[in-house]
């Protein structure tokens, strides 16, 4: 569940799947990111409404119940303080014309490669590489 205190959180996880979040949870704090999640689009929204501040990135499933991935992101755009943040979006159906249904995403087919994942995370938040813990 997100914290919605001062502290900036690195990565907001949303999918339904629980076993997927907490996998996808546990290896980004392996490779020192701060996480965050939510169920569904709604929650999420819910969340980053209560946070003095955004995370760097939003990691989303499509498709998942209450709130889709679409409908997040037509939400985020409409708030200029989340319109911003960099998303990635999972899809078991495919990634074609995500450009014009999800502006400014970044559409990674599942099964997803957590190197590629981690490559693609520090590339859309301006690091060099997956940060190492302390």
């Amino acid at each position: 569940m997100w914290d919605p205190g001062t502290a900036v959180k690195d990565v907001l996880i949303i999918e339904d799947n629980e076993l997927v979040r907490r996998s996808l949870e546990r290896a980004f704090e392996r490779e020192g990111y701060t996480v965050t999640t939510a169920g569904n689009g709604q929650a999420a929204l819910h969340d980053l409404s209560a946070s003095d501040a955004p995370p760097k990135i939003i990691i989303m499933d499509l498709v998942m119940p209450i709130m889709d991935g679409w409908k997040l992101r037509q939400r985020l755009l409409e708030q200029p303080r989340w319109a911003d943040i960099p998303v990635i979006a999972f899809s078991g159906a495919g990634c074609e014309d995500t450009d014009k249904t999800l502006p400014g995403v970044l559409c990674i087919l599942k099964p997803v490669s957590l190197p590629v994942l981690f490559r693609s995370v520090a590339k859309l938040i301006g690091e060099t590489g997956p940060k190492q813990p302390n």
